[in-house]
């Protein structure tokens, strides 16, 4: 059985909300921003310093609903296909996984709900991560005589489960559709240089990243947690590309380059930069349509 439930309240489209944020100043907009850098050790690291993370109980379950599904794989590859034994270990295994998706899809909708109602946000920036790219197993490779040389498939394969496991794909599915119905932008930008760039100078350098978790810019001498710096990055990459100036191009060793005239205009879906007559700006309520998510170029 099934219900479905139609209101007459209008949610604001990504544009129109677009239009209004464009016409505030780059302070306050960024005081009314949140970047979220989403990582393999920490799902995802809030630029107000807000951590994102599976709870230790949620963690030790899981773990042992893996040790578990690695048990009864192991049973069920023992048995004959088709028998009731086989069926009962296929049930097994299955439950497993139902168990770490409802998890999952638990902490995304949390997670996604918590960013788009912050008090006084209006603005969520995420990356662009292609999850499905960036978790595709290795291409097999040959030696000079034909035969299979090493090609790093098992540590691939562990980046892989981590990013799948992260949720990375749920909580950014989830914002983009919860974030209209609270009158909020949901915006995603370039990711690349995002962990080497200082969010205070804009210094770009791999020696800027000497480890997992340590930033330490070698311009300015910047130190924050590496996650926390990116997020902050992030977010001055939404309130740029909102209000008119975007830097999706900005080479190794750049610095960030200088605020854009007082007539540039991010408007439409898209966030290109537009001249000419600003759109009027929608009202603070509440209102409802399903989203298409803005993207900086």
């Amino acid at each position: 059985m099934s219900f479905a439930t139609e209101d007459d309240v209008i949610h604001p489209r990504p544009a129109e909300i677009q239009a209004e944020l464009s016409q505030w100043d780059e302070a306050s907009l960024h005081a009314a921003t949140i970047g979220v850098d989403r990582g393999v050790a920490v799902p995802a690291y809030a630029s107000t310093g807000s951590v994102y993370a599976f709870d230790p109980v949620q963690k030790q379950r899981m773990a042992r609903k893996e040790r578990q599904r690695l048990r009864w794989q192991r049973r069920m590859a023992r048995r004959a296909k088709g028998s009731s034994g086989w069926h009962k270990a296929k049930k097994r295994v299955a439950r497993t996984h139902t168990y770490a998706n409802n998890v999952r899809k638990d902490f995304a909708h949390k997670t996604s709900h918590a960013l788009v109602t912050a008090p006084g946000v209006r603005l969520v920036v995420m990356e662009d991560l292609k999850v499905a790219s960036m978790s595709r197993r290795p291409k097999a490779k040959t030696d000079e005589r034909g035969r299979h040389a090493p090609n790093g498939a098992r540590a691939k394969a562990g980046l892989n489960k981590g990013i799948l496991h992260s949720a990375w794909g749920k909580i950014r599915t989830y914002a983009q559709y919860k974030a209209p119905r609270n009158n909020v932008l949901f915006l995603v930008v370039p990711p690349h240089h995002s962990s080497q760039e200082c969010a205070v100078c804009g210094h770009i350098h791999p020696d800027n990243r000497p480890s997992q978790s340590r930033f330490v810019c070698q311009r300015c001498g910047q130190t924050d947690h590496a996650d926390h710096n990116a997020s902050r990055v992030i977010a001055r990459r939404g309130v740029t590309a909102v209000i008119g100036q975007c830097k999706s191009h900005q080479q190794v060793g750049a610095v960030r380059p200088e605020p854009p005239p007082p007539d540039g205009y991010a408007g439409g879906d898209q966030g290109q930069s537009q001249k000419g007559k600003r759109p009027t700006a929608h009202r603070s309520s509440k209102p409802e349509t399903m989203p298409t998510t803005a993207q900086a170029v």
